[in-house]
């Protein structure tokens, strides 16, 4: 698979959140480029799921590339020498009409990290830092209490008509690299408990008409859409954020977790200028998984 540079993927054991150009860049050393301690979630010729370890990347220079999109919104750029991972076998090749294979991450633990990933999940949608305090709108009280929040972030708190806003030193460190890195790799391996919350808390900042739309920047609509696929529920995507049905979100509370493929149709190819490429090495046949889902 070779990949353009803007191209993020799902790490595990990884704390950047760079894309694999910037990975390049950062950890290149006369010409190879190791990232140790790296996972990337991958899918095999049977469907199945896994963590496989990286052992490099590699530069490719003036590679042919396409930008192909799905019927959902997804894209992904890569070069016509890739061989793209369908539902059934792997093409040399993608046509208009192909189904590409995306994917939820696997979610094995049933608690976790559910006041985390509520507040994240705030702050995506509305939170902001000023003044050394952190601004959450009231509607997080649906999805975790105040105590729980208190427990985990030692501190002060005052409302007003529009917000909550807290004074605790540790949670407004824990929202500056929230907001920093744009979004955590460690919310791709959520449990099950905190990946439905954040999730619900995201949906509830929706706007509602024919769709469900919640406004999110482009690495945060990604990921949360491959966290919502994980439960199921496959969103539209679009260059404002991420759009559910409301029969979608009804299906929040009784969510279907699953880790096998679902087909996306390609809806759009578009050939664009040779740029330089990129490549990771992991077990031969098997297929990288980007943030926004989609096998390739």
């Amino acid at each position: 698979m070779r990949l353009h540079g803007a191209t993020r993927l799902v790490f595990k054991g990884f704390a950047s959140t760079d894309s694999i150009g910037e990975l390049y860049k950062k950890h290149c050393v006369h010409g190879v480029c190791s990232v140790h301690g790296a996972q990337v979630l991958s899918v095999d010729h049977f469907g199945e799921v896994s963590w496989k370890k990286v052992t490099r990347i590699e530069k490719h220079d003036g590679e042919n590339m396409v930008r192909i999109t799905t019927r959902s919104g997804r894209q992904i750029v890569c070069s016509r020498r890739s061989l793209v991972l369908t539902r059934d076998l792997e093409y040399d090749h993608v046509d208009i009409g192909d189904h590409i294979p995306i994917v939820g991450t696997p979610v094995k633990k049933k608690y976790g990290i559910k006041v985390q990933a509520v507040i994240a999940a705030a702050m995506y949608t509305g939170g902001k830092l000023e003044y050394r305090c952190v601004h959450m709108p009231h509607r997080i009280l649906r999805f975790v209490k105040l105590r729980a929040i208190l427990k985990e972030f030692p501190g002060t708190y005052r409302e007003n008509a529009r917000e909550i806003i807290f004074s605790s030193e540790s949670l407004y460190y824990f929202c500056e690299h929230l907001l920093h890195v744009g979004f955590p790799w460690y919310f791709m391996q959520l449990s099950k408990e905190a990946c439905i919350a954040f999730c619900r808390c995201m949906v509830s900042a929706g706007t509602v008409a024919t769709y469900i739309c919640i406004p999110c920047a482009p690495i945060v609509r990604d990921g949360f859409a491959t966290l919502l696929l994980t439960l199921g529920i496959n969103a539209k995507l679009s260059e404002h954020g991420v759009m559910i049905s409301k029969e979608q979100k009804y299906a929040l509370n009784n969510p279907d977790f699953r880790e096998n493929l679902h087909g996306d149709p390609v809806v759009r190819i578009e050939p664009l200028p040779p740029t330089t490429a990129y490549s990771l090495k992991i077990n031969l046949g098997e297929s990288v998984v980007s943030l926004n889902s989609i096998c390739v």
